[in-house]
């Protein structure tokens, strides 16, 4: 069946509740991309979420330093750079899962800015 025809096989009724679940569709989805732009959210939105993804990803991270620590995870490198470059894979999957890259943004440019602050103050 060709999909630009569909009209053909439709009774207005049924066009009608397909425009309106149409128009819901994308209005609940204008609506939830809204939510997550960071530019929409409060500074205590901001500070409460940033709070929130760090805690998962010093959780994380701490579980990927027990794998690490595994007697049984050492013998499956032949080089000790492998080893590295496979956790450090791991390390990159945890700061940038989800919506975690735009806080981890945040901390390193805080974080500079603390430097900038320390360096100048000399």
């Amino acid at each position: 069946m060709d999909l630009k025809n569909y009209n053909n096989f439709l009774s207005d009724n049924e066009k009608k509740t397909l425009k309106l679940v149409n128009d819901k569709s994308n209005l609940l989805t204008d609506t939830l991309a809204e939510r997550k732009n960071i530019f929409n959210k409060t500074l205590k939105t901001i500070i409460t979420e940033w709070s929130i993804h760090h805690q998962k990803m010093l959780s994380d991270s701490v579980e990927l330093v027990k794998e690490m620590n595994k007697p049984k995870n050492y013998n499956n490198y032949n080089n000790w750079w492998d080893f590295l470059l496979k956790y450090l894979g791991d390390f990159m999957k945890i700061i940038t899962k989800e919506d975690r890259m735009i806080y981890t943004g945040i901390t390193i440019i805080f974080i500079s800015i603390l430097l900038y602050l320390v360096d100048s103050s000399r």
